[in-house]
């Protein structure tokens, strides 16, 4: 994408999904900074073109956004740390304190420092208050409205508020709060189905906020709430090609089955997601809840039962 239609094609979109630019820039950026850049008149950064864009619900390629060797630093040490955590490898301090060695930070650059750095806390066994209070900072950097007991059901959001929304509600969770975290992941759930984004957002988001509902109605005791969910995941699943979610989706069904009592549809979901879980590599996912599957409903699944060739599903 050439550098100087960014600005054109971020007011084109605007216009076309009706949103002011009050609306849009809400929190990112002044109003007069998003005019300059609609008039071509401003080249935005990387990380606020892409909330721009991100608001609207549209991914691009953002390539040729010029950048100075602090910013490009930041960028690909974000990408470092993302992909580690998309991989389950927590273990990224030394990037997070490199990142916070460059200096000065804007507001967008914050927000994700403060982010991952919660996140890193958030599996390190930190305070949870402590690890909450900083995903709610991060949210402020971009939401300066933000209250902890509410939910910005009239802002437009970005794939990282979001992200961070999610992260707020697990972290409710983990604090006794299931009330609140429902809350949350069911507004969650309402906006990637109602507002209008390209299906990449859509895949990367909705079916995690499934599973984490899926979930937490699955503890409250709310079964049919849970199968239903749980239901309508592996169909996301499948319509987005999300493959990472897709087993878990079918666990939770067989779960959800064999606390109504419905045993024997149950079982053979639990077989499907094994299945699934040994040919995308999740070994140890099997060996951590097989037995508890067995032991719960008086199953006899084996392991050996999982381990088919690769070749098999072709």
């Amino acid at each position: 994408m050439e550098i100087y239609i960014i600005g054109k094609l971020i007011g084109e979109f605007r216009k076309r999904k009706k949103i002011s630019q009050e609306e849009l820039s809400f929190g990112i950026c002044a109003v007069s900074t998003l005019s300059r850049i609609e008039n071509s008149q401003s080249v935005p950064s990387k990380k606020l073109a892409e909330s721009l864009l991100s608001r609207m619900g549209i991914t691009a390629s953002l390539s040729d956004v010029p950048m100075n060797a602090v910013d490009m630093k930041r960028w690909l040490l974000e990408r470092k740390i993302r992909d580690s955590v998309f991989g389950g490898n927590f273990e990224f301090k030394d990037s997070l304190d490199e990142y916070e060695s460059l200096g000065d930070m804007d507001k967008l650059e914050e927000q994700s420092f403060l982010f991952y750095s919660a996140i890193y806390e958030f599996n390190h066994g930190f305070d949870m208050e402590k690890v909450l209070g900083k995903f709610e900072d991060a949210l402020r950097c971009s939401i300066p409205s933000y209250e902890r007991e509410s939910i910005p059901t009239a802002q437009l959001l970005s794939n990282m508020e979001l992200v961070i929304l999610n992260n707020i509600a697990l972290s409710k969770h983990e604090l006794g709060d299931d009330k609140t975290a429902i809350l949350i992941l069911e507004f969650l759930k309402n906006y990637y189905e109602t507002r209008q984004m390209d299906r990449s957002l859509i895949a990367e988001g909705l079916p995690l906020i499934i599973f984490n509902l899926t979930n937490w109605k699955g503890l409250s005791g709310l079964y049919e709430e849970a199968l239903s969910l749980a239901e309508q995941g592996i169909r996301v699943c499948s319509e987005y090609k999300c493959l990472l979610h897709y087993p878990f989706h079918i666990f939770n069904k067989a779960w959800s089955l064999c606390k109504l009592g419905r045993i024997k549809e149950g079982e053979w979901h639990f077989r499907n997601a094994f299945i699934n879980l040994e040919y995308m590599g999740w070994h140890d996912e099997v060996e951590k809840y097989l037995p508890q599957v067995n032991s719960d409903f008086n199953l006899n699944l084996s392991i050996s039962d999982f381990t088919c060739p690769k070749e098999n599903f072709q």
